[in-house]
């Protein structure tokens, strides 16, 4: 039954008022659950110490992108995907994110131009640059950027595996 409650490493842990032992056998069974317990909670807290201390360094980096609000170039994720053992080219970063919905698959003016869906979600950005030639005409180039948000999203999508799920390939590279 429990009856009082106290703060024990910042949780509420209930106390359990139980009526003691009545023989030397039961005692030690108790003592036996109680220490079974223990290690296991013992085991279950390293446990989960080993994956914080895991973790951290990709939250670390997590924060830093996202923060950083910085955009890459496509060819420069591709080289990220592949420092993480994803051998893949950027023609085929493309190649996916077109299959997949985040840019337009049609020839012409949109062609690698991000969807809709892809710029409401703040994962890929496009720059305008205008250039002046010496003939008197300018033409105004776009560049496809990923950003922070988006270099995260594609990062664990393509590590997860989940880029070949909804494009249905067997193989990405």
């Amino acid at each position: 039954m429990c009856t009082v409650s106290e703060l024990h490493d910042g949780y509420t842990k209930p106390v359990v008022e139980e009526d003691p032992p009545k023989d030397y056998e039961s005692a030690m069974r108790r003592l036996e659950d109680a220490v079974k317990a223990r290690r296991w909670a013992e085991k279950e807290a390293e446990r989960y110490r080993k994956e914080i201390e895991a973790i951290q360094p990709m939250l670390f980096f997590v924060n830093a992108v996202c923060a950083a609000g910085s955009c890459i170039l496509v060819g420069e994720l591709a080289k990220i995907l592949r420092g993480n053992s994803m051998m893949i080219s950027q023609e085929k970063v493309f190649s996916v994110l077109r299959q997949a919905g985040y840019l337009h698959d049609r020839p012409g003016p949109e062609w690698n131009m991000p969807t809709k869906k892809a710029m409401d979600r703040g994962l890929l950005d496009v720059t305008e640059n205008t250039a002046a030639h010496p003939d008197g005409h300018t033409t105004t180039n776009k560049t496809v950027k990923v950003t922070g948000k988006g270099q995260v999203f594609f990062v664990e999508w393509f590590l997860s595996g989940r880029a070949l799920k909804e494009v249905g390939n067997n193989r990405i590279a």
